[in-house]
């Protein structure tokens, strides 16, 4: 009798989870996105990585550690300046995995707000 394959009809994103490497891909792959589409906005507007340092008032090796693909750190402050530097604005988001709540959804409801809860008294 020929072994069963534990991963026969598993999709990729658990294959990482069982590996222990969902969130270092995860965060590799937010990152290179990212890169790519400071890029392609440098890119668009014919700025160089010195002239986005000086817009930054940052460092050229700065901006070379935000373009790179491969480097996950990068701090929130960096990217806020990046964007406005090519006049741009940032957005982050909070997205609920799957089979979970609607977490940082704008029409999740609030607890009180289920059925069953009594509702909610204005503050006065």
């Amino acid at each position: 009798m020929k072994p069963v394959n534990p991963r026969i009809g598993s999709n990729f994103e658990q294959f990482l989870k069982d590996e222990g490497r969902l969130e270092e891909s995860t965060e590799l792959a937010l990152k290179r996105v990212i890169a790519w589409q400071f890029r392609q906005a440098m890119d668009a507007q014919a700025v160089s990585q010195a002239e986005m340092a000086r817009r930054m008032k940052t460092s050229r090796a700065a901006v070379s550690r935000l373009l790179d693909a491969d480097d996950p750190s990068i701090t929130l402050s960096t990217l806020s300046r990046a964007a406005n530097a090519l006049g741009a604005r940032l957005s982050i988001g909070l997205h609920a995995s799957a089979g979970k709540s609607h977490l940082g959804s704008p029409n999740a409801r609030r607890p009180a707000e289920r059925k069953g809860a009594p509702p909610r008294r204005p503050l006065r």
